[in-house]
């Protein structure tokens, strides 16, 4: 971040920007969907300057850049182009056991909500919520909680 760069003083932009300094440097987008990503991207460093964004368009390139790199955080495509993802999610752990997850999905999947969370992701967000809701569940998890988008609330 540029020294000379005008840092929040107060209030929620300020939080957001201590829990980024805490916790968030390095993520990875693992999406199928090249717009998704670069949407993503844009979104993230926007949102939290100086963020360090790398971008995985399936399973294959997801696992070869957990193995080249620690990250903070993943946001994890359920469709993702390679294997089933709440199989994934095991072997992410396994390579990486501090990364939180944030599933993102263009569907409600209610039969396999609960599933991702017991397999350890620490939230659930669709993508067609608004960046503001992005930035929530990101700040949700860097905080200990788990996030989950109101579309998959009401799965039992």
């Amino acid at each position: 971040m540029d020294r000379n760069a005008v840092l929040p003083t107060g209030g929620t932009a300020f939080k957001n920007y201590c829990l980024y300094l805490l916790f968030m440097t390095h993520v990875l987008v693992a999406d199928g969907l090249a717009i998704v990503r670069y949407g993503t991207t844009h979104i993230l460093q926007e949102q939290f300057p100086g963020t360090q964004v790398t971008t995985a368009g399936d399973v294959d390139e997801m696992v070869v850049c957990l193995d080249q790199s620690k990250f903070d955080l993943l946001i994890l495509d359920i469709d993702l182009t390679g294997a089933d993802s709440r199989e994934i999610l095991d072997m992410i752990r396994q390579k990486q056991p501090g990364i939180r997850i944030l599933m993102f999905s263009g569907r409600i999947v209610t039969t396999h909500a609960l599933h991702y969370l017991a397999a350890g992701a620490q939230g659930l967000l669709l993508k067609s919520e608004s960046e503001r809701r992005l930035k929530e569940a990101i700040n949700t998890i860097f905080k200990g909680n788990i996030y989950i988008s109101e579309g998959f609330r009401d799965v039992r």
